[in-house]
């Protein structure tokens, strides 16, 4: 696994885009909305947008109960998670 979760910043060879052809563009998604709430607020709308519409699929490791929300913290901080986990406060 790879990523700030792990506690691994990821790399990516430089060559791979430049060759490929394709761009790689960052942002702190959250300061960009405090910076600019209007922006943030039209990056959000199309986020939740492209959701409707199917076109997002988060891998999804498991739903749990509210009455099981330790077991999803212990899976957690055990990191036996792929994915994320939902606690389901309805059942």
């Amino acid at each position: 696994m790879t990523g700030f979760a792990s506690g691994a910043i990821p790399t990516l060879a430089m060559n791979i885009p430049l060759l490929k052809g394709f761009s790689i563009v960052g942002v702190r998604a959250g300061e960009f909305g405090r910076r600019f709430p209007a922006l943030g607020a039209e990056n959000r709308g199309a986020i939740w947008a492209l959701a409707a519409q199917g076109r997002l699929r988060p891998l999804v490791h498991g739903v749990l109960p509210f009455d099981q929300w330790r077991e999803a913290f212990r899976l957690m901080d055990d990191r036996q998670l792929t994915g994320k986990i939902i606690i389901d406060v309805a059942s």
